[in-house]
């Protein structure tokens, strides 16, 4: 097993309140996995030194989408950030386009 590859299994995925809150949906994403999205779940993985991958707008950018415009929900949401500048991690900006 190579290093990214150990690296890639260390990374927690932080989905949705608002998904991990459906009753069958939200079973079957923590069964996979996934934690939900809180400054508490995130502070917690940092201090472990956890790779985090998470969706900013989550729900709301996903209700939205359009081929034509591109729509980041980010105003209200900069909590990420500042515990990333706590702790010491890099931010990467991933775009996914389909």
């Amino acid at each position: 097993m190579n290093k990214d590859h150990r690296q890639m299994s260390k990374m927690a995925v932080l989905g949705s309140r608002f998904l991990m809150n459906i009753p069958i949906v939200g079973l079957l994403l923590r069964w996979w996995g996934m934690q939900s999205v809180n400054a508490q779940n995130m502070e917690r993985l940092m201090k472990k030194n956890r790779s985090i991958g998470l969706v900013p707008g989550g729900y709301e950018e996903a209700t939205v989408t359009s081929h034509t415009v591109f729509r980041l929900f980010l105003k209200n949401r900069k909590g990420f950030v500042k515990l990333a500048l706590k702790y010491g991690y890099t931010l990467a900006p991933v775009v996914v386009l389909n």
